[in-house]
């Protein structure tokens, strides 16, 4: 997969949206929650909403969408930010201090205050305050590079065509998806009787809704 450069990344409302388009994707493909990779609350809090991808091999992303921005906090245990000490270690620093929290913008740091969310452990964040403000990175490590390229492959999806998610998604479940369908999702086109068929959800339509509901997505069923 080909990774983009970070000021590609587009704009908060366009990764909002995206992420609940995948979550959405993820409960019309694989239903239970216990198999899903991708996850979204638009009533997270009060004020804030939250997305969470989980490859559950190590690696996963959260992002906080906030009326004053946007921060996404990214993980994964092959990369050589990765903590090496133990859980316990860990458990005794202080996020306050870390040079990750330093970077954020004061209005951003109140996402520390909701449960879900820590950046303990944290490979890389980046954030951005809102309208056309470009994504930034901030690195873990004053001596680290911001972003790692195996730390991206997440934010790809945030980028991807139609066509270029229906070819990953058939890597990485080894299964066809319709193409249609995929890019009525990424334009956040309302849930409709066609769709839940191409996906064989016409069963389970209650839970189907009751979920969009929950990831604020548009649903007609």
């Amino acid at each position: 997969m080909t990774v983009r450069e970070l000021k590609e990344l587009p704009s908060i409302d366009a990764v909002r949206s995206r992420w609940q388009a995948l979550a959405m994707f993820d409960v019309l493909l694989r239903g239970s929650a216990e198999h899903r990779d991708f996850s979204f609350d638009r009533k997270w809090t009060r004020t804030a909403s939250f997305g969470n991808v989980d490859d559950q091999q190590g690696a996963n992303l959260r992002g906080a969408f906030l009326r004053s921005g946007a921060v996404l906090r990214g993980y994964d245990e092959s990369s050589p930010l990765a903590w090496s000490g133990s859980p316990e270690e860990l458990g005794k620093v202080d996020e306050e201090a870390m040079d990750v929290v330093r970077g954020l913008p004061l209005e951003l740091r109140r996402v520390f205050q909701a449960s879900g969310f820590r950046f303990l452990g944290s490979t890389y964040c980046i954030w951005a305050v809102g309208g056309n403000d470009p994504w930034r990175a901030v690195p873990i490590l004053e001596s680290s590079p911001a972003l790692s390229s195996h730390d991206l492959e997440f934010l790809d999806l945030f980028m991807m065509s139609a066509a270029e998610f229906v070819v990953w998604s058939r890597e990485m479940y080894e299964r066809e998806v319709p193409h249609d369908c995929v890019e009525h999702l990424f334009n956040f086109g309302s849930l409709d009787v066609a769709v839940l068929r191409a996906f064989d959800r016409m069963e389970d339509i209650s839970t189907v809704r009751s979920i969009a509901a929950r990831i604020g997505y548009p649903c007609e069923v």
